[in-house]
């Protein structure tokens, strides 16, 4: 069973920042209201919601960060959204 872990900074992220002005440099200045950065954790095994659980908070800072598990952030309102990820078995990043 798959299992996607999604962590979010709760407070300003500087990766964020960095990666707004890495955008704008396309042409789009100023037109960006905000970018919202997740790591993403895609685990292949069978383990229970309290074991996806221990997973997750052992991933990330309680106090910076907040984690979804099996739920996709949507926010209610985007213009568009860019995933990027490594291939399954890739490892050499």
């Amino acid at each position: 069973m798959l299992i996607r872990i999604e962590v979010f900074s709760k407070i300003k992220d500087k990766r964020t920042w960095v990666m707004k002005k890495e955008i704008e440099k396309f042409g789009v200045k100023g037109k960006i209201k905000a970018v919202k950065l997740a790591d993403v954790y895609t685990i292949n095994k069978n383990l229970s919601f309290i074991q996806q659980q221990k997973v997750a908070s052992s991933l990330i800072n309680p106090v910076t960060e907040e984690v979804l598990i099996n739920n996709p952030f949507f926010p209610k309102k985007f213009s568009w959204a860019i995933e990027i990820g490594f291939l399954p078995g890739v490892t050499d990043n």
